[in-house]
Formats: structure tokens, C-alpha cells, sequence
């Protein structure tokens, strides 16, 4: 009876352990300094500069598959709802892909 009783908790244990993992959505804030601007369009108006602070988030799902699974490099994980995406802010310029 002891060797049955310990083979129907070995099965629990490992159908506990099979069982799949949850999705999480994880957010990760960003702050850091620009160190060099390279902007031959002038499309910041020299408003941007060595020195300025940059904040923001960037937020994704761990269930988001890759869609780009034969490159052994790179993985690429699309979002295309809110709350995914990334938010950056340098003084008065805010940069969404949201």
C-alpha cells in the first residue's frame, strides 16, 4: 500500500509541474542620458542635446510569440494593443509606439 501511496503523489507532484506557465505583462521603466545626436533633418529643431535626460517605459506580454522564429539572432515580438508598446520623454519631445 506505502509503494502505491508513493506513486499517486509522484504523479500530482509532476502534473503540478507540468503545468503551463502563465503569461505576465512586465514593464520596464527607462531613465538614462543622451551621449550623442545624430539629427540631419533637423527634425528636433536642436532641442535635443548631449546631456538631456530620458524617461519613460516599455511594457510586453511573456506570452507574445516570436514572429520571426527562423532567425537564430533575433526574435521579433509584435504588439498591436494597449497596454504594450514604449513611451519615451526627453525634455519637452515625447516618442510613443503604442
Amino acid at each position: 500500500m506505502r509503494v502505491l501511496t508513493m506513486g499517486v503523489v509522484g504523479v500530482v507532484v509532476l502534473g503540478l509541474l507540468a503545468l503551463p506557465a502563465q503569461a505576465e505583462l512586465v514593464t520596464i521603466n527607462i531613465e538614462g542620458v543622451v551621449d550623442t545626436v545624430e539629427d540631419d533633418g533637423n527634425y528636433l529643431d536642436g532641442q535635443v542635446n548631449p546631456g538631456n535626460i530620458i524617461t519613460g517605459w516599455y511594457t510586453y506580454d511573456t506570452d507574445t510569440p516570436d514572429s520571426n522564429p527562423d532567425d537564430p539572432v533575433q526574435g521579433n515580438y509584435w504588439h498591436y494593443t494597449s497596454p504594450f508598446g514604449i513611451s519615451l520623454t526627453i525634455d519637452s519631445f515625447s516618442f510613443k509606439a503604442l
